[in-house]
């Protein structure tokens, strides 16, 4: 029977087309797909390219409009009521101010003349309010002057205007800014408000003032930049405001005092009709929620004296994770708020460019100026203005080795930062995965189980949260990081504590990772007022990385140990103010440090996991002998291993014989080693590597000796 194959053949040829044509398809899908992505970034940067060309032109026209203005307008006319500043020489900086109580015409002549109540009373005269031999007015003696009209000026206007006239350029600083391009436009809508105020008020409406500010963003991100601009722009811009200079004020400032009220007060009679500056605001706000803490009594001060009709306008600076935005005082101040998201990657690599000109550097056009190009990992503090300050830093040093390297060289050479002075030196760039090398440091360590089981589960935890992120997906909050070590000495709590130093670096959990270990003595000070700085001290040196605090139980000794629980104290606040830049590991005896954490319960809820470092059976500390002789060259004869062995078996239990015991008891016998082989001549290597039974004996009995 034969059998035509050519249908099949067709079906092959038919399956193997449409194969082809779906294939086909799928590519021509996915260049579809990318011409889509890059059409819709394309947009996205016109859209951007657009809305930066339209804040110019706006910026542009103001300028013109104050220019056109100072022109044509001059200052106006002073009327008896206004806030004035008499101009001395044509010296603005050092101009004396005060009220206008007269204004009208010199006799005899055509000359305008302006009375003037000063604020400062003058020490070369004592006009009490006569001019020309009339009572004009009455004020007390020293207080009065009377000036030509075109040598004084409205305090608003002479607030905006430096030492030759001109406007001071609040608008070009602005736009000089690097991104915050919603906050860019938010501060320019303000400040048009307060133009179209002005013209009100010169039709003859009365005066509006502006309302108060909150600006919110993480470190770095330039919320104090952008803050310091808004207040000097609402100083020189607002008409009801009458200070040339915003106030300054800080939270150290605000609660130096035991009443913050009083701080309060004093500073909004200061800066009436005026602008304060209050930045790092969180630092007022403790946490705690008490109604009677110094920052809450100024900060509620200051919000009183901002509802008067006199009152200062605020301009309140802080981070945007705390409690500033749901804190009652600011909420009833109904404020605007503006919101300082963190730079993205093109803008951190343009504000890194923008600092290396500043130090007069150029950058290559090549160069890429990103945190991942650096090897630089965010978090915490180390992010935004920040970052880029580090990213240009280690470009520098990496330049100058280079630099150096060449011999001389022109200025220019000098002077410029190339592509490779941005590349980092990270780990993973020479193939090695810092995570694995952690884990395989604890699969190395003798005994432990628990403590290994606890280390893997908690790198598999975060591991499994990052990618859950990453996909879009909710993570469920796992808590504080801080954690407690409790086992007797020598069980490799130090050990560990690097190596979980090292695995939440390589995880980007910390930036850093370096393990700063302290103790009593390193947080407590001798002195009143001393122990808070010391503490700050140790915990500044440790932000990135973890601060491991040994034999942390003896921080407190007995309720009347103040110095102690001051220390305590700044570490739990400090421990909160930086909880995504730091982690602590507290580590002591088992029970000291049970009952350190029963006895302070806000411990127990920021060292939510303790892990138990079980001392080190027989076997245990054999091994562990045995690897530190291995990295000595040195190893043990059959008779000192038994005895060794037998040693260990013999130690009473509970009596902390662990690592330390085993280095104490390698130490005694290398001496008694050393001590029998100095008699001896040409001795052979293995006789250099040998510890005998006599070496060590002594050893032995010591360590079995309760």
């Amino acid at each position: 029977m034969v059998v035509d194959a050519r249908p099949s053949r067709d079906l092959a040829r038919l399956a193997a087309h449409a194969e082809r044509a779906e294939k086909e398809r799928a590519e021509a899908a996915a260049r579809n797909a990318d011409i889509v992505k890059a059409s819709a970034e394309a947009e996205k940067k016109r859209a951007r390219a657009q809305a930066r060309a339209e804040r110019h032109k706006r910026l542009k026209h103001r300028q013109a409009v104050k220019q056109k203005g100072s022109q044509e307008e001059g200052d106006g006319a002073i009327v008896p009521g206004d806030r004035v500043a008499i101009i001395d020489g044509g010296d603005r900086a050092n101009a004396r101010t005060g009220e206008a109580l007269w204004a009208g015409l010199r006799r005899g002549t055509t000359q305008r003349y302006v009375g003037v109540r000063l604020d400062v009373m003058r020490t070369t005269s004592t006009n009490d309010g006569v001019f020309d031999g009339v009572r004009m007015c009455r004020t007390k003696p020293g207080f009065m002057m009377f000036v030509e009209e075109a040598d004084v000026v409205h305090e608003h206007k002479q607030a905006c205007r430096g030492s030759s006239g001109s406007c001071c350029d609040v608008d070009s600083e602005l736009d000089a800014l690097v991104g915050r391009e919603a906050a860019k436009d938010q501060i320019l809508d303000v400040l048009d408000a307060c133009d179209v105020n002005r013209r009100r008020v010169e039709a003859g409406a009365p005066a509006e003032r502006s309302p108060s500010f909150l600006v919110l963003g993480e470190p770095g991100a330039g919320v104090s930049t952008v803050a310091a601009l808004l207040a000097q722009a609402l100083c020189q811009e607002d008409i009801t405001r009458q200070k040339s200079e915003p106030t300054v004020a800080t939270a150290e400032e605000l609660t130096a005092r035991s009443s913050g009220t009083d701080v309060g007060m004093a500073l909004a009679n200061k800066a009436t009709r005026g602008v304060i500056l209050l930045d790092d605001a969180q630092r007022l706000l403790d946490g705690s929620g008490r109604s009677d803490s110094a920052g809450l009594e100024a900060l509620t001060a200051l919000a009183r004296s901002a509802e008067k009709p006199d009152g200062p306008v605020l301009v309140i600076a802080g981070r945007r994770e705390g409690s500033l935005m749901s804190c009652p005082v600011i909420q009833g101040l109904l404020p605007h708020t503006i919101i300082l998201n963190d730079f993205t990657s093109d803008e951190l690599s343009e504000l890194v460019a923008v600092l290396a000109r500043r130090k007069g550097f150029t950058v290559a056009s090549n160069a890429v100026c990103s945190p991942s190009a650096a090897g630089l990992r965010l978090g915490g503090d180390m992010r935004n203005a920040n970052a880029a300050r580090a990213i240009l830093q280690n470009a520098v040093h990496k330049q100058t080795v280079r630099v150096h390297k060449m011999g001389a060289v022109s200025r220019d050479k000098l002077l410029h930062l190339e592509m490779c002075d941005f590349e980092g030196d990270s780990a993973s760039k020479k193939g090695e995965d810092p995570v694995a090398t952690a884990l395989s440091e604890v699969d190395a360590i003798v005994g432990l189980p628990g403590v290994k089981t606890f280390i893997r589960e908690l790198s598999a935890q975060i591991r499994v949260d990052q990618e859950r992120q990453a996909a879009g997906l909710p993570i469920v909050d796992s808590g504080s990081l801080h954690m407690v070590f409790a086992g007797n000495p020598g069980t490799g709590k130090t050990t560990v504590a690097r190596i979980v130093a090292d695995l939440l670096k390589g995880l980007g959990v910390l930036r850093s990772g370096q393990l700063v270990e302290a103790d009593r003595s390193s947080l407590v000070a001798g002195y009143s007022g001393q122990t808070a700085i010391k503490t700050q001290a140790v915990v500044q040196q440790a932000l990135g990385g973890v601060l491991f605090v040994d034999e942390a139980y003896t921080l407190v000794n007995g309720d009347k140990d103040s110095f102690g629980r001051e220390a305590l104290d700044t570490l739990m606040k400090l421990m909160e103010d930086h909880r995504k830049d730091l982690v602590v590991i507290f580590a002591g005896y088992a029970g000291e440090m049970k009952t350190l954490l029963a006895a302070n319960p806000g411990m127990a809820s920021r060292f939510p996991t303790t892990i138990v470092f079980e001392d080190y059976k027989p076997e245990e500390l054999m091994a562990i002998a045995d690897s530190m002789l291995g990295k000595l060259g040195l190893r043990l004869a059959e008779e000192a291993r038994s005895a060794v062995l037998q040693a260990f078996q013999r130690i009473p239990p509970g009596s902390s014989s662990n690592g330390r015991s085993v280095r104490n008891l390698i130490e005694q016998a290398r001496r008694r080693q050393a001590l029998r082989l100095a008699s001896k001549n040409h001795l052979s290597k293995e006789a250099l590597m040998t510890l005998t039974v006599a070496d060590v004996t002594p050893a032995c009995d010591a360590l079995a000796t309760p």
